[in-house]
């Protein structure tokens, strides 16, 4: 379900791995005017990361489950 309710919010997913030692997973990024949302959703597990800046100069923002697609756009800034 995450997957879609990412797809529907416009999200695609990006081949990128900040380090050797980062967990395996899918990023994938919502660029805007101001800055990049970047969700992380790891293999193993069920938490999910949320960051916001650039890819290399990241803040993060959430960790934890998404439950709902509402809940994922309460991180997608105003278009």
């Amino acid at each position: 379900m995450l997957f879609s309710w990412l797809d529907n919010a416009g999200f695609f997913s990006i081949q990128w791995a900040p380090t050797e030692s980062s967990a395996a997973g899918v990023t994938y990024v919502l660029p805007s005017i101001k800055g990049l949302l970047r969700v992380f959703v790891p293999v193993a597990g069920e938490e999910v990361e949320v960051y916001t800046g650039t890819l290399t100069q990241a803040h993060l923002r959430y960790r934890g489950l998404i439950r709902s697609e509402a809940e994922l756009l309460q991180f997608v800034p105003s278009r």
